[in-house]
């Protein structure tokens, strides 16, 4: 995404975060697992900086207990 391309002549930046965090949640015994993307984009547009800003967060918290992997497989 931040390769330029002809149609990309006013774009200045693009950039793409992946977040995948775990924290206690006080009302069961299991972590609750968090995804957040966000991006980013700067460009011009007639002159001016225009920013475009977008960030999704999704609930990824299993809903049963999972395994641990086995070593060597």
């Amino acid at each position: 995404m931040n390769s330029r391309t002809p149609a990309d002549t006013g774009l200045i930046h693009a950039s793409t975060q992946t977040f995948l965090s775990t924290n206690a949640d006080p009302t069961s015994a299991r972590p609750a697992v968090t995804l957040r993307i966000t991006k980013l984009e700067i460009r011009w547009v007639d002159g001016d900086v225009a920013m475009r800003f977008h960030a999704h967060t999704t609930d990824v918290t299993p809903s049963r207990r999972m395994r641990p992997a086995r070593p060597g497989r």
